[in-house]
């Protein structure tokens, strides 16, 4: 037994960077239900423990480019037979998958807060299950570091708004999420200073605002190039010189307006 599991332990250390064991038992799962509806999974930062008055967007287009090129090794499967885990038509399926989700974004570089979605995920809800771990790992760490290289703990979820044609929300104490596919609006002065940000629904419509998110991947297919480092710094340098001295400081923090549009705030009281 114990062989076993230091071998199990040993390949879940040097897999792909997508999966780990919950993910791969709720896929199987799915897959023995014959669950393959398309959900859409929001990622984005809980204020339950605010220790940064903003972020910044990190990672993305090394989430995109592995997206792009999702799949499972030969020797992924190979190992997926010796464990006994998952049943052989599953590991099959395994074997043939390929990311062919939508996913929006803000681009890199960004500057955001919390409670807003960095990007949102629609797939097949299988391929949008596995692939939870590596969004975590990827953008949620990078987006960690590009804050500070000391930065604490911060609260990055990755978490299902819609499934199967319906809105969904999680209700849970400390864990409550937003429902619905969402855009974030960001309204600024008339020196790009910015005022305050307007969370709403993916297709809403909000007067005198900047639209963050948008449309990186479509059909599993990058829909542009990767920009450069130089041109993701320059957008950084560009965000960051718009933001209010007071958001900037490390030390004290500064809560920056980020309010529900009325569409958004409507669609959470009826569920």
């Amino acid at each position: 037994m114990i062989p076993q599991v230091l071998r199990m332990l040993k390949w879940w250390v040097s897999a792909l960077r997508f999966v780990d064991l919950y993910e791969l038992t709720m896929a199987a799962s799915y897959y023995a239900h014959q669950v393959f509806s398309t959900a859409t999974f929001s990622l984005f930062i809980r204020d339950n423990h605010l220790t940064r008055n903003y972020f910044v967007v990190a990672g993305l287009e090394d989430a995109l480019n592995e997206l792009a090129g999702f799949h499972f090794s030969e020797q992924d499967i190979q190992y997926f037979k010796t464990t006994d885990l998952f049943s052989h038509d599953f590991i099959s399926y395994l074997a043939q998958l390929r990311f062919s989700g939508d996913v929006r974004a803000m681009p890199e570089g960004t500057i955001f807060f919390t409670n807003e979605p960095v990007l949102e995920v629609t797939a097949p809800i299988i391929e949008a299950q596995l692939i939870e771990t590596f969004m975590l790992n990827t953008i949620g760490f990078q987006t960690m570091v590009g804050v500070s290289a000391d930065a604490p703990y911060v609260d990055v979820v990755y978490k299902m708004i819609r499934f199967k044609d319906r809105d969904v929300r999680k209700l849970s104490s400390g864990k409550i999420t937003l429902a619905g596919e969402k855009q974030v609006f960001r309204k600024s002065d008339q020196n790009g200073r910015y005022l305050k940000d307007i969370i709403g629904l993916k297709d809403e419509a909000v007067l005198e605002t900047e639209p963050l998110l948008e449309k990186v991947m479509e059909d599993g297919k990058l829909l542009r190039p990767n920009p450069s480092l130089q041109a993701v710094r320059d957008r950084f340098k560009k965000k960051f010189s718009q933001l209010d001295e007071k958001y900037k400081s490390i030390h004290n923090i500064v809560t920056y307006s980020v309010k529900l549009s009325r569409g958004l705030q409507e669609l959470q009281e009826r569920l």
